[in-house]
């Protein structure tokens, strides 16, 4: 088995028809190997046959392999024959040379040549074929994780074709999207996760929602490689993919800059499910009407193409998804060659784009160029591109995903994210409306108590769509919490989807230290850091700096949980973590004991790990030693929360709510 593309600089991941035809022959009793070697290629006479794989044209063969085969496409074309018919002949016949079988894009473009024989193609591919080679980089110095999709992955396609005959694609033989193999013809329950390489699953529209289904019953995370076809997206789609085990970033394509106008809309549709990272690829440099003639001037052109590039690129950031830049290989001929590559490394690299802009970019490298008397390739681009096109320069270049994003998900500790304005807008229940008035009490105590309305939008690091004055909307949100009876809020948590994990259970020593002195001391300060909360409510005995910090640490997250106080929401240049008082927090403080007493048993309830308590206590006792077990694995830190826990309890059963205190009893 010779993978030609893997000889020529290597690939990242195996190449499946090779994994395939391995199988094949492996069950006919065939001594198969994979090549990789360059001793390898010296002794190919010595092989009864070479099966060979190209999938890029541009992929160099080795002078061994060149020789062997024919120079002209007839010649190859007749190496283009059934694996099946090849490997069975061999059987029967002996030959004096190596048959030598070929298949792939790489050797015929316009259609990939001959299909694997059926039986072939729907055989379990042979995983181990690329161990050898594995083992062998891994000893030569390379990290086994670069072998990730080698050793970790099933992988097949589940439905085969697409209906849209792009012209830059390389598989146009189809005229639709068809289901292909079950998942597990090709699922090896011993790997951990599931690659496809399906051209359009969206386009298989029959059965695309019964292959999801079966990826899904794996219990396996799973990603297709190519870009979904998002022009296709149905709130099913987006709904099915939300709530799947996806593996890595979602990948979509915008290849065409026509496409704007449905991209939006589906990228709108996208936000209001997923806030995970979603990445577009962004094709340029691509002549689709073969209009780049080199012979007159291709100027218009190629500025539009570029301006195009551009435009996708700041659709993309609006809607807090990473362009990757897919340039097409006439790009190494555009006068604009260095522009495709220095725009490419900016967005394709998304700890780069994320933060800077693309003439932020460019400064940087200047920066770190070695020679301060020369111009780094990067830092030139900029400015020539500039010289010449000052007004698409000053269109584009200052572009930040930063400012540009109106998606933006709000840091919250102890739950979730807060979901972006932009869609919080659309699905969820906003800080506005509950000024308005156009949310009703119980819809605006529910989203409260479920983390969907935050008081942490209304940080003044954070930009924050609702134009209401934070004071107000607290104030308004605080008078129904009090007139909303206990017993309607347990029945309100009984609905809400469980949201905790080990860092949402709080652990503290003294509840009215954090409800009183420490925000008196946020607020008086405006913020302060974890040590200075601890040297604040300190109980008197005397503690080490660090033990003053994570007494201050432990207090300001149960505070944070009940929404009194912002963590994280920005940092010094020693990157100590800043706690801010929230609107919450100073209503706290205003408020007379009783009243405070009545808000201090809802917000208890808010916080997620006892939202989970009275789910589960609802109809059965529960012991919250095992409760705790199941999260966290430290016998010590296991008691240390379950005396916070029972603490919180304790001052829950002081309401008399009976509904609630039932509950509580069922806690052991």
């Amino acid at each position: 088995m010779i993978d030609a593309d893997l000889l020529d600089n290597g690939t990242r991941h195996p190449n499946l028809a090779q994994l395939k035809m391995s199988a094949y022959c492996k069950s006919r009793g065939h001594n198969v190997r994979l090549l990789f070697r360059n001793e390898d290629l010296k002794h190919l006479d010595q092989f009864d046959a070479l099966i060979i794989s190209k999938v890029f044209n541009f992929t160099r063969l080795p002078s061994q392999l060149q020789r062997m085969l024919p120079s002209d496409v007839n010649g190859l074309a007749l190496l283009n024959t059934s694996i099946k018919d090849g490997i069975i002949s061999l059987e029967n016949e002996k030959c004096d040379a190596p048959v030598i079988m070929i298949g792939g894009t790489g050797f015929f473009e316009t259609d990939g040549g001959r299909n694997l024989d059926y039986e072939i193609e729907h055989m379990m591919p042979d995983y181990s074929l690329y161990d050898e080679y594995v083992e062998f980089m891994v000893a030569s110095g390379r990290d086994r994780n670069y072998f990730d999709d080698y050793l970790n992955y099933s992988i097949g396609f589940t439905t085969r074709g697409c209906f849209r005959k792009c012209s830059f694609c390389v598989n146009r033989k189809y005229d639709k999207a068809v289901k292909h193999s079950p998942v597990n013809e090709f699922l090896d329950s011993s790997r951990p996760m599931i690659y496809l390489w399906d051209d359009n699953v969206f386009a298989c529209f029959n059965d695309w929602e019964t292959i999801f289904d079966d990826l899904i019953a794996t219990n396996k995370p799973f990603q297709f490689r190519q870009g979904l076809d998002i022009r296709l997206l149905t709130d099913k789609h987006a709904y099915k993919l939300a709530n799947c085990k996806y593996h890595g970033d979602f990948i979509f394509a915008f290849d065409h800059p026509e496409d704007r106008e449905i991209v939006q809309e589906k990228l709108t549709l996208w936000r209001k499910y997923v806030k995970k990272t979603t990445k577009l690829y962004v094709l340029c440099a691509f002549d689709a009407q073969d209009k780049w003639d080199k012979k007159t001037d291709i100027t218009p052109l190629e500025l539009n193409d570029i301006e195009g590039m551009f435009e996708r690129i700041h659709l993309l950031m609006t809607f807090g998804c990473l362009p990757y830049i897919m340039r097409y290989q006439f790009y190494k001929q555009s006068q604009f060659c260095e522009l495709y590559v220095q725009v490419a490394r900016w967005c394709n690299q998304p700890r780069f784009f994320k933060k800077m802009s693309f003439r932020e970019f460019c400064v940087a490298n200047q920066k770190y160029h070695k020679d301060s008397e020369t111009k780094c390739s990067s830092y030139r681009t900029l400015i020539n591109f500039e010289g010449k096109y000052p007004d698409m320069a000053s269109k584009y270049f200052d572009l930040k995903y930063e400012k540009e994003n109106v998606y933006k998900s709000i840091p919250s500790y102890g739950r979730k994210d807060t979901c972006p304005c932009a869609i919080c807008k659309e699905t969820k229940v906003t800080w506005d409306e509950i000024v308005d008035g156009t949310a009703n009490s119980k819809q605006s105590v529910t989203a409260f108590m479920q983390g969907v309305l935050d008081p942490i939008c209304f940080s003044k690091e954070l930009h924050v769509e609702c134009m209401s004055d934070p004071d107000d909307a607290i104030d308004i949100l605080t008078k129904q919490l009090l007139a909303t009876p206990l017993t309607d809020i347990v029945r309100m948590i009984d609905e809400l989807k469980p949201e905790y994990d080990i860092s949402t259970v709080p652990q503290f020593s003294s509840f009215d230290e954090a409800v009183g002195p420490m925000l008196k001391c946020i607020n008086e300060r405006e913020c302060a850091t974890y040590t200075e909360l601890g040297s604040v409510i300190d109980t008197g005995i005397a503690k080490t700096e660090v033990a003053k910090k994570k007494y201050g640490e432990n207090h300001a997250k149960l505070a944070t949980l009940m929404g009194l106080t912002y963590i994280g929401t920005k940092f010094q240049a020693s990157n100590t973590k800043i706690v801010s008082i929230a609107p919450m927090g100073k209503k706290m403080l205003s408020l007379s004991t009783d009243e405070k007493n009545k808000l201090i048993y809802r917000l208890i309830l808010r916080i997620p790990f006892i939202q989970h308590l009275i789910q589960i206590s609802r109809d059965k006792q529960v012991s919250l030693t095992d409760v705790l077990a199941d999260i966290i694995q430290s016998k010590s830190t296991i008691g240390r929360r379950k005396t916070s826990i029972f603490a919180l309890l304790d001052i829950l059963v002081e309401s008399g709510d009976s509904v609630l205190c039932e509950r509580i009893s069922n806690i052991c």
